[in-house]
């Protein structure tokens, strides 16, 4: 098989992967919204307690850091195209022409992380606990035990929502600092294949 055959079955299958990983993703997500909702659901049903809504909202911090890591490996395959099968060939593709969209047009991006969703899902969730806390509140005996969960509860979703936002904005400002690393690293990779001193010496 040549070398151009080669590259074109690790084309095929790179994007392949691509759309395998944002179905997956889409699919994982929609499972864990639906998931967060009947367990909120049956809790604020069955005992509304505030404790045990931090429960969803574990699930949903862990699905953000799920789909972060798939997005952040997505576009880690995303970007050795641009580099392997375009820059390479001086022929620009739907990877450059994208990046070049998303850098004059932030706001026309799409958003893969779901971001605004999952700060409503979040924004709903302490409303559950806010409800929740009005429904156990007790003023002769609960106010001061109320209070405090519901300050925990408060400084919990305050924290979720920070990781939100800073994964948001580590992924945006990110993603040039990672193309430039995989330019350097496939550079002196091609560097050490075509030199004869490197080949000899491994």
């Amino acid at each position: 098989m040549s070398i151009d055959a080669i590259q074109l079955e690790e084309f095929r299958a790179l994007r392949a992967t691509i759309r395998d990983r944002a179905i997956a993703r889409v699919i994982l997500l929609a499972i864990s919204w639906v998931g967060w909702a009947a367990i909120a659901t049956a809790i604020m049903l069955v005992l509304p307690a505030t404790p045990l809504l931090a429960l969803p909202l574990v699930l949903v911090l862990a699905a953000f850091e799920v789909n972060l890591v798939a997005v952040r490996a997505t576009d880690r395959i995303c970007d050795y195209l641009r580099v392997v099968f375009e820059e390479r060939r001086a022929v620009p593709g739907w990877e450059t022409a994208s990046a070049d969209l998303a850098r004059r047009h932030p706001a026309a991006t799409a958003d893969p992380l779901f971001f605004w969703i999952f700060v409503a899902v979040l924004c709903a969730n302490y409303l559950c606990v806010v409800v929740a806390v009005g429904e156990t509140a007790d003023p002769s005996a609960r106010v001061r035990e109320d209070s405090l969960d519901l300050a925990v509860a408060t400084v919990l979703h305050g924290a979720v929502l920070l990781r939100f936002v800073l994964a948001r904005r580590g992924l945006v400002s990110g993603r040039a600092g990672e193309l430039e690393r995989l330019r350097t690293a496939i550079h002196d990779q091609g560097d050490g294949v075509s030199s004869p001193d490197s080949s000899t010496s491994r």
